[in-house]
């Protein structure tokens, strides 16, 4: 746990923390509210006994082209089929980025979340999972080698979130792309679970994304 200071229990129209010692560094200040939806202004007020830089931090993927995939590991489709212990790694979604050949910038950004998708009415459920980035052999079949995993060594691993450690909830990777190449991006879950996903994928500029699998 990283946090410093809480305001603890949501109260109307005002929360205080307590005072702490930080050492100095970069932290994030969250204001939220209790309840979805709600919009309204707000000021926020720091004392310090030394003199503080705050300054609101971009929005992820401000600035760059958004696509939404919505998916599932399905038992049915054959890409319920987990890590890359269970032995059928390269049977999960999977999904081709492909860069300009000819462009104006010398690489393109991307970054990369996936989480599972909320039930109506529920949250999220907890399965562990992870996001890859593979670069591939130019020419190559735009698929996975059976032997593919986050760790490594081939495909080439381009980016992984949480350093190919499997995290619930949510997992993002951001990397660069050289131009003219083909990647593909693979969401998985720790456990063959059948479960259905939402993945974002940022870039700019534009990369052309398709389900390949």
């Amino acid at each position: 746990d990283n946090m410093c200071l809480d305001a603890g229990s949501y109260m109307a129209n005002f929360a205080v923390t307590g005072s702490a010692d930080l050492a100095a560094g970069t932290y994030t200040m969250v204001p939220s509210t209790s309840a979805p939806g709600d919009v309204g202004p707000f000021v926020i007020s720091c004392y310090s006994a030394v003199p503080l830089l705050v300054k609101e931090i971009p929005v992820e993927g401000s600035g760059m082209h958004k696509m939404i995939i919505r998916g599932s590991w399905s038992r049915k489709a054959g890409t319920a089929v987990g890590c890359p212990n269970h032995g059928a790694y390269h049977k999960n979604p999977t999904y081709r980025l492909r860069t300009e050949i000819k462009s104006r910038y010398d690489s393109v950004g991307i970054i990369a979340r996936v989480h599972v998708a909320s039930p109506p009415g529920g949250s999220p459920g907890g399965a562990a999972l992870n996001v890859t980035l593979y670069l591939l052999p130019i020419g190559g079949d735009p698929q996975v080698p059976p032997d593919a995993s986050p760790a490594g060594p081939r495909p080439p691993v381009v980016a992984t979130s949480n350093g190919g450690i499997y995290e619930t909830e949510t997992a993002v990777l951001e990397a660069r792309l050289a131009n003219g190449r083909r990647y593909v991006l693979v969401p998985s879950t720790f456990d063959p679970v059948e479960v259905e996903f939402v993945l974002e994928v940022y870039s700019f500029p534009r990369c052309d994304i398709r389900q390949v699998q």
